[in-house]
């Protein structure tokens, strides 16, 4: 009796060794041979940011369960990050993966999976698999934040003055500090400086609008291209002038203070343009003004101001000037000559408490006239013609 159970015993063994061999691993334990088991308990693939269709190069093999009677349903039961469920598909008879959406290394370099696999006839029993996708990295263009940028400026800003600065973005993380801007085609009116994309001007303007193609470049040499468009506008009759009882020295000395006195009364952004002594002692200043918005306001809506709130201007100037300081507006056409100015001062907006504005320049002209006979007068005013170094050009 002992040697027959002996030899009924090895087959047993034997079979069971076998079915183990032929299974899959399940680490030295009995192999369920009625259920779903996965070929390996985890896989690893990598894809190229930015691509789209099947997940290839799987290892170490093809997403594969095996076992029981019936066909293998496989789904995808978790997605970290989970923000990118939606990215990721399964074929539920294949097992095949798929990208279906675009995934971005630089904000997740790796995304894992959980597959499971399930039979048809019998969903209770299940088998479990772990995906560990990596998302490459791969060099992609800068965008610039606008496909066309739009400014509107005077003619008769200052060199260097800042028209509008383009702006773009590089997905490669660190690489947005490292664009570089240029003009596609070169410009004698504008440049831009390489590192901050300012737009700036370069040259006298003329009334009318310009177009140009500004280029960002990575250090990759991949590149993006926006549209500026500059509208120039001409103010030489957008100002209004006030004639002051000061002499023109003193107002001279206090341009700026001047300009915060009337934003102050008006309540808009205000920008001196000429400062013109007039017979009497008197001084008369022209400016121009815009609203909180940046749009010019009209003449005669800046008049309309001026004598609905005379007083409180008039108040403000006084704090500057004295107590016995008055303005009174200078009615008709606003115009001065142009082919007399010589000097050119580059005078920084004084913004008011009260109107929230970005600082920018204001350009401001300015003459004295003087008691000379017309002769004397044709002579200097030739002489300062052919002496003038640069001359704003209307």
């Amino acid at each position: 009796m002992f040697i027959a159970c002996w030899v009924w015993t090895v087959p047993l063994l034997g079979l069971t060794f076998t079915d183990s061999i032929q299974g899959l691993p399940a680490k030295g334990s009995l192999v369920v041979t009625d259920g779903p088991y996965f070929e390996h308990e985890i896989y690893n693939a990598a894809i190229s940011e930015n691509k789209v269709g099947l997940l290839e190069n799987i290892s170490p093999a093809s997403i594969k369960a095996h076992g029981g009677n019936g066909t293998m349903i496989y789904s995808i039961s978790t997605v970290l990050e989970s923000e990118y469920q939606k990215n990721i598909l399964i074929d539920s008879r294949t097992g095949v993966i798929t990208v279906q959406k675009e995934l971005d290394h630089e904000k997740t370099n790796i995304v894992t999976l959980g597959i499971q696999a399930s039979l048809e006839n019998n969903s209770q029993k299940t088998a479990n698999a772990t995906v560990t996708v990596e998302v490459e990295d791969v060099q992609e263009p800068p965008v610039f934040c606008q496909e066309v940028y739009t400014a509107e400026i005077w003619g008769v800003v200052p060199l260097a003055y800042s028209v509008v600065e383009v702006k773009a973005t590089d997905p490669d993380e660190g690489e947005t500090e490292m664009l570089q801007y240029f003009l596609v085609e070169p410009s004698s009116l504008f440049a831009v400086e390489p590192s901050s994309g300012q737009v700036v001007v370069m040259s006298t303007l003329h009334n009318g609008t310009v177009t140009l193609k500004v280029k960002a470049t990575d250090p990759h040499g991949l590149y993006d291209t926006a549209i500026v468009e500059v509208t120039v506008v001409i103010i030489m009759r957008n100002f209004v002038q006030i004639s002051i009882n000061q002499p023109f020295d003193r107002v001279m000395s206090r341009v700026l203070e001047t300009a915060s006195a009337l934003q102050g009364g008006l309540g808009l952004r205000v920008t001196i343009m000429n400062v013109t002594s007039i017979s009497g002692g008197n001084t008369v200043v022209s400016f121009i003004a815009t609203d909180t918005n940046g749009t010019m306001v009209t003449p005669e809506d800046i008049k309309t101001n001026l004598r609905n709130n005379k007083a409180k201007v008039q108040a403000e100037l006084q704090e500057v000037f004295g107590p016995d300081t008055h303005f009174e507006i200078v009615e008709g056409e606003s115009s001065w000559d142009s082919t007399l100015v010589t000097t050119q001062v580059v005078i920084p907006l004084v913004v008011i408490p009260v109107v929230v504005i970005p600082a920018t320049a204001g350009v401001l002209w300015f003459r004295k006239r003087r008691n000379m006979q017309p002769g004397q007068d044709q002579m200097r005013l030739q002489r300062r013609r052919e002496s003038a170094v640069s001359m704003p050009d209307f």
